[in-house]
């Protein structure tokens, strides 16, 4: 079974689509775990409008802001032996994206975590932005190829056995806690480098600019290898 935990927060204009890629999904073994840290807009009641879609459908409150924390508590709860951790602005335009995460753990039952790619929803999608995420995710192969696995915060595939071995995510990093999480997983399992391929919204994008995120990113990546920790304290949510 796949247990697939959304942090949120205020994602009442985005929740909608993922949660409407996941219902049209041809796998559907598999429960949805939103963790939400006060939301103040219409979220909870946009996620409530699923429930009867999904064998399972829980909606949890929490008090902090922090996705770290959000992602460890949903996956407490959860009961599936494979973790899917999923930004609320996610798009699973693959209709066999979960089936294929399946095949490969059953195929290759030793590896325990998978390396996906994300691009921009294509109905935002510009040229730029299309070839930034060419040229980035390029580079993230050769890093996999070289045994630096690297998966994207917006969609990350875990075993819960071995995602709880290493203690889940670090809820003292509030930047590059994928990259330390992945850090870590390397060291405890083999990682599988994937061809998946997941959709993001580009409001990030088009509100903080490629420059200054690539900046965010490569820096606070770096810092992370160095000294285990995050440059930063706080990665502002853009709406």
């Amino acid at each position: 079974m796949l247990s697939i935990i959304i942090p949120t927060l205020n994602e009442e204009k985005y929740i909608n689509k993922l949660l409407n890629t996941l219902k049209n999904q041809f796998y559907t073994n598999f429960e949805v775990i939103v963790v939400d840290c006060g939301s103040t807009d219409a979220t909870e009641q946009v996620v409530n409008k699923f429930r009867h879609r999904f064998k399972r459908l829980d909606f949890i409150r929490t008090n902090e802001k922090n996705a770290s924390k959000q992602r460890n508590t949903g996956a407490k709860v959860a009961v599936g032996d494979i973790l899917i951790f999923l930004d609320a602005d996610m798009i699973l335009y693959d209709q066999h994206f979960l089936s294929n995460i399946v095949k490969v753990f059953k195929a290759q039952d030793y590896f325990s975590a998978l390396v996906t790619y994300i691009m921009i929803d294509p109905k935002e999608a510009t040229v730029f932005d299309n070839l930034f995420f060419a040229v980035n995710n390029f580079w993230l192969k050769i890093l996999s190829a070289i045994g630096i696995h690297i998966s994207r915060g917006g969609c990350m595939v875990v075993k819960k056995q071995i995602f709880d071995k290493i203690k889940g995510f670090n809820e003292q990093m509030f930047v590059a806690e994928d990259i330390d999480l992945f850090r870590r997983l390397s060291k405890a399992a083999r990682i599988k480098d994937t061809d998946l391929v997941a959709h993001e919204s580009a409001r990030r994008y088009r509100q903080v600019g490629y420059l200054k995120l690539w900046w965010h990113w490569t820096v606070n990546g770096i810092w992370c290898f160095l000294f285990k920790k995050s440059l930063i304290k706080e990665w502002k949510p853009v709406r």
